[in-house]
């Protein structure tokens, strides 16, 4: 028996070895990683696994794996007797004194060349990083950037998204997308479907209102971007769409968050399809850092959240939300569907974000639109179900 027991733990751990290889093999053949976006994916590993927020780093902003410095703000000198920690405003003013410092020292090797290098530590160290580049550093346009380590944010998001996840890989999955397309909601808005945008993007895919109202409700009384499951069965299509439209997820993805025109343009502009290509060399007007990163911040995320997902902090709290989708038979007011129903306000807000306030305003008797569908409890799903039918 003991015997046994052993060559089927033998045969278990054999076929999780097949199953981990030929995941690995499906996403590198779905979402490859050529030349320069390798090196990006390396530099936003790093931001969402290895610093979080008390870190910022100093970077290139077209070559972002190019990292100046690394402002740890745990070290000494940034702690106070009365505030042992720097509040957020406190770090972006210092991480903004460290970019100018180093732009200074830049303009310094433009106009003193190497003779730049004895002004001092900042310029040896602009030195040391552009020393395989120094053509670059000399006679070409570099900018810098600062960026905030992300990895307590992430592991924040992950935990948000926990309720939710497994059943937007289901959505994923009912429109033939690989489910690892579900993670681009942590680039897009760190899971926070509350997250709004200053020009108008909301929820956890970060949906813009004109585009919104081609895939989903957006009126007075619901605002379907804040659903998280909503919003997924929309950003499926929307991917979808841009895969038929370039047959590339490279593309796909970036045109998420460029728009397949700009992505378009950029293909027709360059004459090719390769995102390696297009990120060196293409140049619209609204092509700017977040499109050239945007894919290899999804690689990034996709990958982090493997390792995180199972780390102690997230790996079991919260449960997966246990819902039921249900079509109502006909118009109806959230507020009837109170009074005639087992669901109250509370329930109906929590598996339906989407309504907004005046949805729930006694005075207002707006119905939802026609056939309207509902997340319920799975416990009480039977009984609701009953229940509308009666309305």
């Amino acid at each position: 028996m003991a015997h046994s027991k052993k060559q089927y733990l033998l045969a278990a751990l054999i076929l999780s070895c097949f199953a981990a290889r030929a995941e690995a093999v499906f996403f590198a053949d779905k979402f490859p990683q050529p030349g320069i976006v390798r090196d990006k994916v390396k530099f936003w590993q790093h931001v969402f696994y290895h610093y979080d927020s008390m870190a910022t780093l100093v970077h290139d902003t077209h070559r972002v794996d190019l990292v100046l410095d690394v402002i740890n703000f745990r070290a000494p000198r940034y702690q106070a007797p009365s505030s042992p920690r720097m509040s957020w405003a406190q770090r972006q003013r210092e991480a903004h004194r460290y970019v100018k410092r180093y732009r200074q020292a830049i303009k310094r090797f433009k106009r003193y060349r190497l003779r730049a290098r004895k002004f001092g530590k900042i310029e040896e160290r602009v030195y040391q990083v552009y020393r395989n580049d120094l053509d670059r550093l000399l006679n070409k346009h570099v900018s810098l950037r600062s960026q905030t380590g992300l990895r307590d944010s992430f592991m924040q998001a992950i935990q948000r998204a926990k309720p939710y996840m497994s059943h937007m890989e289901a959505i994923f999955k009912q429109h033939r997308l690989p489910k690892e397309l579900v993670r681009l909601t942590f680039v897009e808005s760190m899971f926070n479907y509350k997250a709004k945008s200053k020009v108008g993007a909301a929820g956890v895919w970060q949906f813009m209102p004109a585009t919104a109202r081609e895939f989903m409700h957006l009126n007075t009384l619901v605002d379907e971007r804040i659903s998280p499951l909503k919003a997924t069965n929309a950003a499926a299509k929307l991917l979808r769409r841009n895969h038929r439209k370039f047959n590339s997820y490279p593309l796909a993805i970036t045109a998420y968050n460029q728009g397949a025109g700009n992505i378009g343009k950029a293909v027709r502009t360059l004459n090719t399809k390769n995102l390696d290509t297009i990120i060196r060399k293409y140049r619209g007007r609204s092509f700017g850092f977040a499109g050239r990163n945007f894919y290899s911040e999804f690689l990034a995320a996709s990958m982090v959240y493997r390792i995180l997902k199972d780390k102690p902090e997230v790996a079991h709290d919260p449960k997966p939300l246990a819902l039921v989708a249900l079509r109502l038979p006909k118009q109806v007011s959230v507020s009837r569907l109170i009074r005639k129903t087992s669901l109250d306000k509370g329930v109906l807000s929590k598996y339906n974000p989407c309504f907004n306030k005046k949805a729930f305003t006694s005075k207002s008797n707006a119905n939802l639109p026609p056939y309207y569908e509902i997340y319920v409890p799975s416990r009480i799903a039977t009984k609701v179900r009953n229940e509308v039918r009666n309305i």
